[in-house]
Parts: structure tokens; C-alpha cells; sequence
């Protein structure tokens, strides 16, 4: 259903051909729709209820961190340690959130402990924006998916970075000094987490690949297409890169859907 002003129209082929008509009347151009070659990226501090409700799923998944010895940034204030405590023996329970949002709101939540990351990450987006072009050309092969527009939201806790690929949100962390976990270039972040939202079901779920599997495929991509700009991302370690095989072949980028199946094929006959 196309929407143009307050016209409904149900049939897009007799509207095109009547803009057709009209232009050709009117001695224009009808100009074909092309996707911008710019990402769409906000910055955004988060509020007190989004910080407690993050800090709350990092502690109900804290058994999934701990296992792959992410090292989680928590507020560490006796209130809130206790419950991190009661996190790590599975022993979290309704009052705790509670708890732990009166005590957040009331004694550590403060917006102006973000404004310096603010400013840093505003003035990467240009270089970030820049890099869409290299998405698009994925899209095109094999559907990459850029979301109408990325949703940078700042942090002060976490593993580093993470994303939610439904409303192409990157979380990213930083500290009340304008540092970031990952490095001293939010940029190596805002992509890789980009990169995970754009294979997260075209690739990821589709083969049902395990969590290092997944990282290892964004640590190749961000080394192959963003390393000039770039230059200090490091491979995340892990013990699982039976997958980097893949990227022998010059072609896999353009065709990885067809390399990772090959792949995950390989692994089911051993």
C-alpha cells in the first residue's frame, strides 16, 4: 500500500503508470528510488528505567557471560553488589529489581555521566555513515539487513557491546571519562555491532551457528572490509575458528550463505 499525501493507493502499477504519463506530459524524469549510500545512525543517552531494565538482563543472563568469560561492567555499590551476588547463585527474585531500581534512580543515575561519550560518538558518526555503501553491496547479494535507521544507545555497563536486531539498536559502553571498553575508537563497536544485525537472520539463525561461530564471522568481516579505518580492532579469542576456513576463498564474502551451508555441512559429516 503506497501512501502519497492523503491518497490511499491500492494498485501501484496503474499509479506508476500515471506518474509516468504525468512526467512525460510535464517533459520530466521519472527517477528511480535508490537507497542513500549514508547510514541513518542517532546517538542517544539512555534514561534511568532503560539503564535499570539493561542492568537487569545482564543479571538474569549472567550465567551466559560468565560462561564465555565476558567480563561484566555492574554498578558497584553495596546495594547493587548484593544483588549481583544473588545473580551469580541464580537466586534473583522480583524484590531485587525493586530494589535495585530505587537504589539506581536514587544514588547513581546521573545523565551528565554520559555527555563526554555523547560528544566522542557524535563526532564518529560521519566515518560510520560513510560505510553503508559496503552494506548495501550485502543486501544486494544476500540480504544483509540495514535497518532504517541504527539506534546508537550509550551505556555505562555491559560486556562491551551488544544489539538488538529487531529495532537495530547498538548498545554501546563507555565510562563517565568519554573511554570505551573496547577501545579508544567507538567506531570498531558501532560497526561490529552493525555487522551482527545485518547477518543475524540472513546468516546466523538461518544455520543455526553458535555464539563464537557468529563472533568469528563479524571479527573476519570487520578485518576484511573496516580494518583501514580501523586499524587497532583485534580478533576476539576463542578456541572456535574452525569457520575462518571460509574465508580462504576470495568469493566467500559475495556468497556467504552458500560458504557458511558448506561449512555447517562439513561439521554435521565429521
Amino acid at each position: 500500500m503506497l501512501s502519497w499525501g492523503i491518497l490511499i493507493v491500492k494498485r501501484p502499477i496503474q499509479l506508476l503508470a500515471i506518474i509516468t504519463v504525468a512526467c512525460f506530459l510535464a517533459n520530466c524524469k521519472v527517477i528511480p528510488n535508490r537507497e542513500s549510500n549514508s547510514m541513518n545512525i542517532i546517538v542517544r543517552i539512555p534514561s534511568s528505567a532503560e539503564e535499570i531494565d539493561f542492568i537487569w538482563s545482564l543479571l538474569k543472563n549472567i550465567q551466559f557471560y560468565n560462561s564465555n568469560k565476558y567480563k561484566l561492567s555492574l554498578p558497584d555499590n553495596e546495594t547493587a553488589m548484593s544483588i549481583v551476588e544473588k545473580a551469580n547463585r541464580q537466586e534473583l527474585s522480583n524484590e531485587d529489581y525493586t530494589l535495585l531500581k530505587s537504589d539506581f534512580t536514587t544514588n547513581i543515575y546521573n545523565q551528565n555521566d554520559y555527555q563526554k561519550s555523547y560528544r566522542i560518538i557524535n563526532n564518529t558518526l560521519p566515518i560510520a555513515k560513510s560505510q553503508q555503501k559496503i552494506f548495501i553491496h550485502y543486501k544486494t547479494k544476500w540480504n544483509f539487513y540495514i535497518p532504517k535507521q541504527y539506534e546508537v544507545l550509550l551505556t555505562l555497563y555491559g560486556p562491551g557491546g551488544s544489539y538488538n536486531p529487531q529495532k537495530g539498536i547498538i548498545t554501546i559502553m563507555t565510562t563517565k571519562q568519554g573511554t570505551f571498553k573496547r577501545g579508544q575508537n567507538p567506531l570498531e563497536t558501532i560497526l561490529h555491532e552493525a555487522v551482527h544485525i545485518g547477518i543475524e537472520d540472513a546468516i546466523v539463525r538461518r544455520y543455526n551457528l553458535s555464539h563464537w561461530e557468529k563472533e568469528r564471522i563479524v571479527d573476519q568481516f570487520m578485518m576484511y572490509h573496516f580494518k583501514e579505518i580501523c586499524p587497532d580492532y583485534k580478533m576476539q579469542p576463542t578456541s572456535e575458528t574452525a569457520i575462518d576456513e571460509i574465508f580462504k576463498n576470495e568469493n566467500a564474502w559475495d556468497n556467504l550463505p552458500e560458504a557458511v551451508s558448506q561449512f555447517i555441512s562439513g561439521k554435521k559429516q565429521k
